[in-house]
């Protein structure tokens, strides 16, 4: 998701980006000592994700219109919790000619305040993944099977090109173009918290997705309390050569609220 120079690849209407620009070498599968995944939740493996290649959510009939501006609330509503885990994942299906071509990556991550952060990113194809730790103005970045601290400047680089995949970035980026276009189905017990639970089909081309993407839909679910819980979203993709392909992403958020520590990696 992002370059040496600092720059980040465009997401999301593009194919999964790599990091292998970084020149960093995959780390163990263990993300080691830092609880970056939510306690009873597994890494899916890489064939589990495979299954998802066609994954548009199971759609229940709409019973009546959202409230104003929801989504583009929910966004803000979002950015001033104190704390949250979450887990993300973007994939891809499409041709690349008249071969089939699939992607798939993992982000986790946990904030525990402002300046204290986890994060872990697993490509599933390539089985590349790497781990960082935020706390204030250091950083310590997962290689090799071991932690070292790096400047600054290489975990803010690292940290803007994935924080598109993050859930404050990636739902403000179609938030408010998916609420025009979407339904209340009713309410539902989410991650633990109520939620208002809505099916967005945004049938335009969308320039937070990219021009190459025809049609978004999925399902939205947002805390009685304003911020988006999890979203399951399908979008359709059109190439120059008239292929289409299809791109999902999902987010689900929890322990919203909760006491995280993030300590420095031994």
């Amino acid at each position: 998701p992002a370059t040496a120079d600092g720059s980040a690849d465009a997401a999301p209407g593009g194919t999964v980006p790599a990091i292998s620009s970084i020149e960093m070498t995959p780390p163990a599968a263990s993300l080691g000592d830092v609880p970056v995944t939510p306690p009873g939740r597994e890494v899916p493996a890489a064939e589990d994700l495979a299954t998802r290649e066609n994954a548009v959510p199971e759609l229940t009939p709409a019973s009546a219109q959202p409230r104003d501006d929801v989504f583009a609330q929910s966004a803000a509503t979002l950015s001033e919790l104190d704390s949250y885990r979450y887990v993300t994942t973007f994939g891809y299906t499409g041709t690349r000619g008249d071969e089939p071509e699939a992607a798939s990556v993992e982000v986790r991550g946990e904030v525990a305040s402002a300046d204290r952060q986890t994060l872990a990113w697993k490509d599933h194809k390539t089985g590349e993944e790497f781990s960082l730790v935020r706390i204030g103005t250091r950083a310590w970045l997962r290689e090799d099977g071991d932690w070292n601290e790096v400047p600054e400047m290489v975990a803010e680089v690292l940290s803007e090109g994935l924080l598109v995949y993050a859930p404050v970035d990636g739902w403000s980026l179609f938030a408010q173009d998916l609420e025009s276009a979407s339904t209340f189905l009713g309410a539902e017990t989410v991650n633990g918290v109520t939620t208002n639970h809505y099916r967005s089909t945004y049938g335009e081309r969308s320039a937070a997705w990219g021009e190459d993407v025809i049609r978004v839909e999925g399902e939205v679910w947002i805390a009685e309390s304003g911020f988006p819980v999890k979203y399951q979203l399908v979008a359709t993709t059109l190439d120059e050569d008239g292929n289409e392909g299809t791109i999902y992403w999902t987010m689900d958020l929890s322990d919203v609220n909760t006491p995280i520590v993030v300590e420095p990696p031994q």
